[in-house]
């Protein structure tokens, strides 16, 4: 008792006498105030614009955490639909069939624990924020970009401005969580802590599926680059969750099957066109069923022929990964979009560094077109990104960043040509 009363002593003397422990202190006050101003603002002003969606996850986590109750099982799919329908909840009714691991549900189980929903959300909605700027900044340091403070956060605003990260924040996903934990671990790994990279990578499978072709061009290239420590924990992880997952419900895998292969709503479970039908609502030509086999074919010829020395084109890969798991893992929903910013941040980048003074005046001006323009555009008069415009948008988007993706390897894969 003595001895914890003397370091709780040396610790107060650190943070309230030392140099480096006073400017330590600083920053746990100054983040600790911008948590809770971002949550009272969060509770006050944008709660009210929170989907009722996350009401769905929140109640599954707390029957299954608490009441024991299958996610999987039609009984807990009609409480919902009733709760819904008592309390005048407005949510997609598609949204009650639980089709995810068993393990995606700890991530909500904190803000099911929350007994007003207004508050819980805000909370939910602040983690994710916090989980944005997280990013942006990690993409920023493994991208080594280094500029005044000022274009830093005119940057960091505009970025995290983005429609890619405004979309999935008021729909409520845990794609942002799941992006931030995949960047973390590459973000690591190059801090040499592989450790801490394979935890994080493993934790990032909570929702599998979603982001496939994504996860599955960081695991080729960690086993290319000879990373088997993080694949190791990265199976340790994935494997750890499991077993938690059989304490609550022993036979969750099996169920997790025959949701995903007897009542099937996502590519590849169903066929590419049905997959396109079922999101879209119309139907498309057979011939697209061919997309997914050519860039999947594309994007294993890229991780073949690229290089994987360096930072920047390891990146380089991910941001052309990033856009073919949007068009190839077609879902019910379009939460994989957040993979957007990862060749946004780095194509804007790669510019800033060629152009010169005007030229960063413009990219800028380019940056916020493409982020708070689009945001704006959405909210005002596109219901969701779901919407055939939207959809278009993005993909004009895509060939335009593919196109520039590719401009740029040269630069990526020869860096002394940057200043050319």
């Amino acid at each position: 008792m003595r001895k914890m009363i003397d370091d709780l002593k040396r610790l107060f003397d650190y943070f309230g006498k030392e140099r480096e422990g006073k400017i330590s202190r600083n920053r746990i006050v100054f983040y600790l105030a911008v948590f809770f101003i971002s949550l009272i603002v969060n509770r006050f002003i944008f709660s009210q614009y929170i989907s009722d969606n996350l009401r769905v996850p929140l109640s599954q986590s707390r029957l299954l955490f608490i009441n024991s109750n299958n996610p999987y099982g039609e009984n807990v799919q009609n409480h919902i639909l009733g709760l819904a329908d008592e309390e005048g909840w407005d949510i997609d009714e598609m949204s009650v069939d639980f089709e995810e691991p068993v393990y995606d549900l700890i991530i909500y189980f904190p803000f099911a624990l929350i007994g007003n929903y207004q508050w819980a959300g805000s909370l939910f909605l602040t983690v994710n924020q916090i989980c944005i700027f997280l990013i942006i900044g990690m993409l920023f340091q493994l991208l080594e970009w280094n500029a005044n403070n000022l274009s830093m956060t005119v940057i960091y605003l505009a970025c995290a401005a983005s429609v890619f990260f405004i979309g999935n924040l008021l729909n409520i996903t845990v794609t942002i969580i799941q992006l931030c934990l995949i960047v973390a671990s590459i973000y690591f790994d190059q801090k040499k802590r592989s450790t801490l990279s394979g935890v994080f990578l493993g934790l990032s499978f909570i929702e599998p599926l979603n982001l496939f072709i994504f996860h599955a061009i960081i695991l080729i290239i960690f086993f290319t680059r000879e990373k088997y420590k993080i694949l190791i924990w990265t199976f340790i992880t994935i494997t750890l969750l499991t077993i938690f997952s059989y304490i609550f419900v022993s036979d969750w895998i099996m169920e997790w099957l025959k949701t995903l292969f007897l009542t099937p709503r996502k590519f590849p479970f169903l066929s590419y066109t049905e997959a396109i039908k079922t999101r879209y609502t119309f139907e498309a030509s057979r011939l697209l069923n061919g997309i997914p086999i050519i860039l999947t074919t594309w994007m294993m010829l890229e991780i073949r022929r690229t290089p994987k020395d360096n930072k920047r084109e390891w990146i380089w890969l991910l941001s052309l990964g990033a856009i073919f798991n949007y068009y190839i893992m077609i879902q019910s929903r379009n939460s994989a979009s957040v993979l957007f910013i990862i060749p946004l941040i780095f194509l804007f980048i790669v510019w800033w560094e060629k152009v010169n003074r005007w030229g960063k005046i413009a990219l800028v001006l380019v940056l916020f077109i493409l982020t708070l323009g689009l945001s704006v555009l959405h909210f005002s008069g596109l219901k969701s990104l779901n919407n055939i415009e939207m959809e278009i948008i993005l993909l004009i988007m895509s060939i335009i960043f593919i196109f520039n993706i590719y401009w740029s390897r040269r630069w990526i894969i020869d860096p002394y040509m940057i200043n050319d």
